[in-house]
């Protein structure tokens, strides 16, 4: 036995370590600093969470990505803005975030809800209440004593916390995992209560008696710092998230951290740093030695010159060159120049830490790309599934975790219930996804309430929305027709009013062809003023004739025709304000026995036909009595064959 121990002694010494320093071939270096408590092993995983940057980014990243925002579904419009409104008064998505970010880094999260109170002090003696900042009081050995006014009993009352049912007062409380002890109050995991270990910096404010915390904090709190107790909270209080993890005894009730895996990877990962850290401090900046150069045996300058005097003669100009770079030394011995280090990048290991870094990122179970960004579908699509399969059990716990925020304030408001939850979770996959769904609603395989919700939309808010939208642009359409129609009608109007100005203006501008009787015959001069005037041949044999039909005024088109067309229209206006067509048709009927054209008397009568039939009638009629009673000259032109103008 000695034999042995003293052969162990000399090995250990040639190797510099004691033979047994590795308990068993499984251990490392790393395994002797394992801590036996899991509270211990919370600490290390806090620290390498805040301090390590692989660690710290990818926690933040699987906590803060599946986290979507709220979605609230009710039929009731105002409840489903109530509880928005509540969602952010309370932050409710950031603490989600943290509590997601405590369910990574210490494998359990624990959130509680904190109504408003207010805290009133009975006299034991009188039984009279007060209100805790409306009486006269002191706070010693954390207990109340009041003065009470009406029996003037001076001593520790008794405390009641009354609820308020305000919004404003409501906060969300998230635990430090470290300080909580669940413990089970049967054989089922499902009874149990948990022991809250308060804080030195919260204990200390309430023994000092803190204004603003003992007239608002709970008084359980209260009497656990006086007694020097964890505060006990029920399981309907609290609720509790934890990562999956393995069975174990004495540990069933809390999970894993996702960074205990890879913490030994850390450790190798710090002295890999440690060792980067010594060549950058030793080997990257190289030292530069300078010396008198000595170029053979004959000309062995360290025995002709004084070396003293020589090294403060470099030193001077070295100086000189810093101060100023075109500084140019004269020298009168060769000087030798000798690099000593400068070897760093050589002995850099980079590889070797990425390699690290991929273990640390793999050993929490998220693909290397998802801290370095490379990922790409087509050859993620394994780790994505699996990373998927992380964040939907992550997000059952978070919308569980919203349930119970949101039903306890229900109860405290007395607010009617409704379906909560968070918004779909899109992955890097979603866009193919949407893409194959679209191609099925086409087919007519998939509905479009289907289609809607798997992208994360209500199909009858969506159906709601779009026929008000289509009242609201139907709407608009007819109100843009209506301006139109009025726009254009307010321009028929215009157009209509220059047109007619144009044609007065036109006919007033036209000359007038002067008014001749029979061929040969001279024009009648007007009756001296005093003798009386003869009516013509053709008005005295047409007064013979027995009056025809009540004539009609004439349409004021006709007239504007035959004016347009060049012939003058011999109306007269009696002072009755009708138009006399007999006299109109035979000044017509003369006008047109003059014209030696018989294409143009045609186009006359085809234009007072198509403006006035009747008046045609006559004009016609009159024609006709002047073909049988030619004129005195006996050249009147015979009536036309044909009123239609020829093809």
């Amino acid at each position: 036995m000695v034999s042995r121990t003293v052969s162990n002694l000399r090995r250990a010494n040639s190797v510099g370590r004691a033979e047994d320093y590795y308990p068993s071939p499984f251990f490392d270096v790393a395994s002797t600093y394992i801590p036996s408590d899991i509270y211990e092993l919370f600490k290390w995983c806090s620290y390498y969470q805040l301090t390590n940057p692989v660690i710290g980014a990818v926690t933040s990243r699987l906590a803060s990505y599946p986290i979507t925002e709220l979605d609230v579904r009710s039929d009731n419009l105002q409840l489903v803005d109530r509880y928005e409104t509540i969602a952010r008064d309370l932050k409710l998505r950031l603490h989600l975030m943290e509590t997601n970010l405590d369910r990574y880094t210490f494998g359990n999260s624990y959130s509680t809800v904190l109504f408003p109170i207010r805290k009133l002090l009975t006299c034991r003696s009188c039984k009279k209440t007060y209100s805790v900042d409306k009486v006269k009081r002191l706070w010693r050995d954390c207990q109340f004593y009041i003065h009470c006014s009406k029996c003037k009993h001076e001593g520790i009352p008794i405390v009641e916390d009354v609820p308020i049912r305000s919004y404003e007062g409501i906060r969300l409380i998230r635990w430090n995992p470290m300080n909580v002890r669940p413990r089970t109050t049967g054989l089922s995991e499902d009874d149990k209560e948990y022991h809250i270990k308060l804080t030195r910096s919260l204990k200390n404010r309430i023994r000092l008696g803190d204004e603003k915390l003992v007239t608002k904090i709970p008084q359980a709190f209260i009497d656990a710092v006086r007694k020097n107790q964890n505060v006990l909270l029920d399981d309907s209080m609290v609720y509790h998230s934890k990562r999956p993890s393995s069975s174990r005894e004495g540990g069933e009730m809390l999970g894993m951290p996702i960074i205990l895996p890879v913490l030994k990877e850390a450790f190798f990962l710090q002295v890999l740093r440690k060792s980067q850290e010594a060549v950058a401090m030793e080997h990257i900046v190289p030292m530069r030695v300078l010396f008198p150069q000595i170029r053979g045996e004959a000309d062995n300058v360290y025995s002709t010159i004084n070396l003293e005097k020589w090294q403060k003669e470099v030193t001077k100009q070295v100086l000189q060159w810093k101060r100023d770079i075109n500084h140019i030394p004269v020298m009168s011995v060769p000087i030798g120049y000798q690099q000593v280090g400068g070897q760093g990048r050589a002995l850099m290991l980079h590889q070797d830490i990425r390699i690290v870094l991929e273990t640390i990122i793999s050993g929490m179970g998220v693909p290397v790309s998802f801290y370095f960004g490379e990922a790409q579908y087509s050859g993620a699509s394994v780790n994505l599934k699996a990373l998927e399969n992380e964040f939907s059990s992550n997000r059952d716990d978070m919308q569980d975790l919203i349930r119970f925020i949101f039903n306890q304030i229900s109860r405290h408001m007395k607010l009617p219930p409704a379906d909560l939850g968070m918004k779909p979770f899109k992955m890097a996959d979603d866009l193919q996804r949407a893409s194959y769904d679209m191609q099925l609603n086409q087919l007519g395989k998939l509905s479009e309430q289907t289609l809607l919700e798997r992208h994360g939309h209500n199909y009858e808010q969506e159906q709601k929305r779009m026929s008000e939208e289509a009242k609201l642009a139907s709407e608009r359409m007819i109100a843009q027709q209506k301006v139109q129609a009025e726009a254009q009608g307010q321009a028929t109007v215009i157009s209509v009013k220059y047109q007619l100005e144009a044609q007065q203006l036109q006919q007033s501008l036209a000359p007038q062809p002067p008014q001749q009787g029979p061929e040969g015959a001279q024009p009648q001069q007007p009756p001296e003023e005093g003798q009386p005037q003869e009516a013509p041949p053709e008005q005295a044999q047409a007064a013979e004739e027995p009056p025809p039909e009540e004539p009609q005024a004439q349409e004021p088109e006709a007239a504007q025709a035959l004016q347009e067309e060049g012939m003058t229209s011999p109306v007269t206006e009696g002072g009755t304000g009708y138009v006399d067509l007999f006299a109109q048709a035979r000044g017509i009927a003369q006008e047109l026995a003059q014209e030696p054209s018989e294409a143009r008397r045609l186009q006359y009568l085809t234009v007072i036909e198509r403006q006035s039939p009747q008046l045609y009638s006559l004009v016609t009629r009159a024609l006709r009595a002047q073909t049988v009673m030619p004129s005195s000259t006996g050249t009147g032109n015979p009536l036309p064959t044909s009123t239609r103008p020829q093809q």
